[in-house]
């Protein structure tokens, strides 16, 4: 388990109820934002992604570059240096599936 002090930009030392509620938002908006990607991708297999998709991709894709700027800026060095990196990967990648062209 990674310790909190390494997220939430540094200044936390306890996991209090409120960042934990936190926490679990942010799980449900990541797994939100799988589906949107995986839909995006084709790879759900339900025809091709209507407009609301394409366009959730980029917000998701804009987001999670945001998300890397400010962990690399956080004085946290756990966000700089394990959740920088990852955030980079993801929004990378997010990007690809954004900026494809659907397959027929």
């Amino acid at each position: 388990m990674v310790p909190v002090s390494w997220a939430w930009g540094g200044g936390q030392t306890v996991l209090t109820p409120a960042l934990r509620f936190a926490g679990l938002a942010a799980v449900v908006i990541l797994a939100l934002s799988a589906y949107v990607i995986r839909r995006r991708a084709g790879l759900l297999g339900a025809g091709q992604p209507g407009r609301v998709v394409r366009v959730l991709s980029w917000v998701i894709t804009v987001y999670l570059l945001l998300n890397a700027l400010a962990n690399f800026a956080s004085p946290s060095l756990g966000e700089k240096l394990l959740f920088g990196p990852l955030a980079l990967v993801t929004a990378l990648a997010c990007l690809v599936v954004a900026w494809s062209r659907p397959t027929d």
